[in-house]
């Protein structure tokens, strides 16, 4: 996770296993530009399986992202400052490791 803003942000990250059951939450304080990476909660050997990572801002801001697990890849979630509407945002995406 990568606070890409100018501004301090704290975000919420919760991930469901497929059947849409809470496996993990976390509450993080990014400071601008920080990066922090969170502990491995999926089993590599759980190839091929989906799960959805929903993100909230403390502008109550969300974003969700549908993750399949790849052994060779993780997820990431970056946020951003949207000058054109003065606030803050999430984008997802993922690594290859």
């Amino acid at each position: 996770m990568n606070n890409e803003d100018v501004y301090p942000h704290e975000v919420v990250v919760k991930i469901f296993d497929s059947a849409g059951i809470l496996i993990f939450t976390d509450k993080y304080a990014l400071d601008p530009g920080q990066f922090v990476k969170s502990p491995s909660v999926i089993n590599e050997t759980d190839d091929g399986d989906t799960y959805m990572y929903k993100a909230t801002l403390e502008n109550n801001i969300t974003s969700t992202y549908n993750f399949t697990v790849d052994s060779n890849a993780a997820a990431s979630i970056h946020i951003y400052n949207d000058s054109e509407n003065a606030e803050a945002y999430i984008d997802f995406g993922y690594t290859i490791e």
